[in-house]
């Protein structure tokens, strides 16, 4: 984990080892071809911290659970402009959008564990394990 000192002006992320010091798997098909796979960096965030720390910012004030009955995530918290993003199990995002009602309506997604993550405009985060039922 990378830790700015304060003055950096670029973040590049990478493989900046040698290739000496390159971990590389090598697997061999049976047809002699390689099997290989790619590695993506997501959800990466620069953000100015120059008017307050981070360990300032107060911390999200806000519960979230399913309701079985109204097919639904209750949402209880008073605060506002608040978006959210619902992540599957494969990682994939199945709804995101500002939380407008205190409530997300999830009829129509299947069963199953989903991460539930509700964030402000100050880049506040809170992450819910969220199971529908």
């Amino acid at each position: 984990m990378f830790t700015a000192q304060g003055g950096e002006r670029y973040l590049c992320i990478g493989n900046f080892k040698d290739s000496a010091d390159t971990k590389v798997d090598s697997n061999y098909n049976t047809n002699g071809s390689f099997n290989f796979a790619y590695y993506l960096v997501d959800n990466v965030s620069v953000i100015d911290c120059t008017a307050i720390a981070l360990n300032e910012l107060p911390e999200l004030q806000i519960n979230a659970w399913y309701n079985a009955i109204d097919k639904a995530i209750k949402i209880n918290t008073t605060e506002n402009n608040l978006s959210f993003t619902l992540i599957n199990a494969m990682g994939k995002v199945v709804m995101q959008d500002n939380l407008v009602q205190n409530e997300i309506s999830v009829a129509t997604l299947s069963r199953g564990v989903y991460m539930l993550v509700v964030e402000d405009k100050r880049y506040r985060k809170r992450v819910f394990k969220v199971g529908i039922y």
